[in-house]
């Protein structure tokens, strides 16, 4: 049984249509992806994204819906043999974002950059994203709104190897 790190991620949608990524780098690789990354202690998954949601873009006070879905990827880190992570749905009244961590911390963390982008444009975009189909998949979020049912993503696209996300 592999020993898996417990993570949440929180799809943030703005008024605009837009989703806001978080862009990683490491030694192995750059991707974007949704806000979040491990639970802490005894916190739940939703305490998780938000907090994350917090550090990362400074955003409070958001409703999360969901768990919308879940995925499951396979990398070695911090003696971890991958990461399952379930994403949580949230709308934002604005586009406005600052970091509660600073500049140093979230370079720490592997974030260069922080962005608001369309889905149709991460959709044509030859970058890096996870899940691989994440415009797609935000693109339905839009139309349909959240899934009745947690939906598994079987992307198995492991974003780099050695890092936290």
């Amino acid at each position: 049984m592999p020993n898996l790190r417990q993570a949440a991620r929180v799809v943030v949608l703005s008024p605009e249509n837009r989703v806001l990524l978080v862009h990683f780098e490491f030694e192995t690789g750059a991707f974007w992806a949704t806000p979040g990354g491990g639970v802490e202690g005894d916190e739940t998954r939703i305490e998780a994204g938000e907090r994350e949601l917090r550090e990362e873009t400074g955003i409070v006070g958001l409703e999360l819906v969901g768990p919308i879905w879940e995925r499951t990827h396979h990398f070695g880190f911090y003696g971890f043999d991958g990461q399952h992570e379930l994403y949580f749905l949230a709308r934002t009244p604005d586009e406005n974002f600052a970091p509660q961590f600073t500049p140093d911390e979230l370079r720490a963390e592997g974030v260069t950059e922080l962005q608001w982008w369309h889905p149709d444009d991460i959709v044509a975009s030859t970058e890096r994203f996870a899940p691989r189909d994440l415009g797609q998949r935000v693109l339905d979020l839009m139309a349909d709104g959240p899934p009745v049912e947690l939906i598994t993503l079987t992307d198995e696209h492991p974003p780099a190897t050695n890092h936290k996300t």
